[in-house]
């Protein structure tokens, strides 16, 4: 299950990254300045009107992805390659980008339960929420 475990029934969440120095690093594509990721990079990519994945029930910035827990997480990190500061937050993990966005990752969503990473701000990707379901 990824970070996840298993405790009394319920999902709970370890923190997904310790520190930022776990983002990036030596070998990565971390980007500078006020680019939040370089284009190409990773395994993810966004469709031509900045959306990943498909249309899912809450409107066009609510999106699905296959992959669960681990294909979240993997996009997390993509996501927030160059992230000026990470918080964890209970079970919630907060990237800072150096153009004022927020990438978020919760280990279960409060409308579906599935892993879902947000987008806030106004910044280099566009704002939305991406269910990844399995």
């Amino acid at each position: 299950m990824g970070s996840l475990e298993v405790v009394l029934g319920k999902r709970v969440a370890k923190p997904l990254f310790k520190n930022a120095d776990d983002i990036g690093g030596a070998g990565s594509n971390v980007v500078k300045g006020s680019d939040n990721v370089a284009e190409g990079t990773g395994k993810f990519a966004p469709d031509e009107n900045g959306f990943y994945g498909t249309k899912g029930l809450g409107g066009s910035h609510t999106r699905n992805l296959p992959g669960g827990d681990n294909a979240a997480q993997d996009l997390m990190k993509e996501l927030t390659q160059g992230a000026t500061k990470i918080e964890q937050k209970g079970n919630v993990t907060i990237a800072h980008m150096p153009d004022g966005q927020r990438v978020v990752y919760r280990p279960i969503s409060s409308s579906d339960g599935t892993p879902v990473v947000e987008i806030h701000g106004k910044g280099a990707i566009k704002e939305q929420k991406i269910h990844f379901v399995d």
